[in-house]
């Protein structure tokens, strides 16, 4: 399969003509674009968009290959994709900034908040924290079918969480990781009065990010969305978007890297934006925290090479290359993505594509890590 380049890398172009006398092999991104390519073709990904960022300067912004295989549109930074997961840390981000405004705290009972809220043990339900839901301390079973795989309404997949047996509470890592942050939106949604309309006026709008939406609608008739991809068979092949509305808070959004590149600037200027502070420091640090330590397995889907690795609320934290990295992975039916903070490297690295995420899984990772060593070094 052929795939197509199209984009140009401003900073480089910046530096070579601040200083003509620099040569291109001096950029950490030099011949990253044939990188890119080489891992599209073992991947039999149809179109990537590679984000990255650099002491709150954007280095690259660039679309690579088709936006689908039945046309030859190319991907562009404006080219949208569904982020699925990313949207996990925007949702303990927009908690975040109702802990700012003093309106709940990390270790509030979601009872305090959401009434309505009933779980199969009484003691757990007085108990359960809107920290326990951002670390998906639930030790719920299975529970995600009535999340993300279901048609099931807001009012009523809250309502049946009451269905599930809750006896691994604070006890197993992971469960039903979309439920929680679902759980975490309604929280949003009782004390603000929407969590879309919150997300998309405290976090989406104030970042300039005009393309991003939670909105199904809206996001899969943008005639800049990227198609969804799966590879049957060997082959690949174009599929629906999966709409995720339901679940919102989980994997609700739709972005492309031009907009998410805020996303990315915000995080690494520790809550502020073009000189607005969005949300405090120490709040977003306690996002960043470690809670629970990941298995093995979450480790290969993540970094193999980290000596520790944890989850935090919306991001995963573990050591690379002796310093911090705060990460996280999106899929969905027909998309995946990673997203890489180092903090103290002021640097950042997205990676959105048009394929399902675990047919592509060890290319990413691989390509992610790629890129970040250009930066990083031990």
């Amino acid at each position: 399969m052929k795939y197509f380049i199209k984009g140009s890398t401003f900073a480089l172009l910046l530096v070579l003509q601040l200083n003509p006398t620099r040569s291109v092999a001096q950029s950490p991104l030099a011949g990253i674009e044939e990188v890119v390519a080489a891992a599209m073709d073992e991947g039999k990904i149809p179109g990537l968009a590679l984000l990255v960022v650099k002491n709150d300067t954007v280095l690259m912004s660039q679309g690579f290959g088709v936006k689908s295989i039945d046309s030859d549109e190319l991907v562009t930074p404006r080219t949208t994709f569904q982020v699925a997961s990313f949207t996990k840390a925007v949702t303990s981000t927009a908690i975040a900034i109702l802990v700012d405004q003093g309106l709940v705290n990390w270790d509030d009972p979601i009872k305090k908040h959401l009434p309505e809220f009933s779980i199969s043990d009484p003691w757990v339900e007085t108990h359960f924290t809107i920290r326990d839901a951002l670390a998906m301390n639930s030790g719920m079973t299975s529970a995600d079918t009535i999340a993300l795989f279901s048609s099931r309404s807001r009012p009523e997949i809250l309502s049946d969480m009451k269905l599930f047996d809750v006896s691994n509470f604070r006890a197993k890592y992971g469960s039903a990781p979309n439920l929680m942050y679902f759980l975490a939106g309604e929280v949003v949604r009782s004390v603000s009065g929407s969590y879309d309309d919150f997300v998309e006026n405290r976090i989406y709008k104030k970042l300039g990010m005009e393309e991003t939406t939670l909105r199904f609608d809206k996001g899969s008739s943008n005639p800049l969305l990227a198609a969804p991809h799966d590879l049957k068979d060997g082959e690949i092949v174009q599929i629906q978007a999966y709409n995720a509305e339901n679940v919102a808070a989980a994997a609700g959004t739709f972005t492309n890297i031009a907009d998410w590149s805020n996303w990315v600037r915000l995080h690494l200027s520790k809550g502020v934006f073009e000189g607005e502070r969005l949300v405090s420091e120490k709040a977003l640090r306690e996002t960043y925290k470690p809670h629970n330590v990941l298995t093995p397995a979450y480790q290969g889907f993540f970094n193999p090479d980290a000596n520790l690795l944890a989850a935090a609320l919306g991001w995963v934290v573990g050591d690379y290359q002796n310093h911090k990295i705060v990460e996280f992975g999106g899929a969905l039916p027909g998309y995946g993505s990673f997203i890489a903070l180092v903090p103290a490297q002021n640097l950042g690295v997205v990676i959105l594509t048009n394929l399902e995420l675990f047919k592509c899984l060890p290319t990413l990772i691989k390509l992610k890590f790629e890129v970040l060593d250009r930066f990083v070094k031990e």
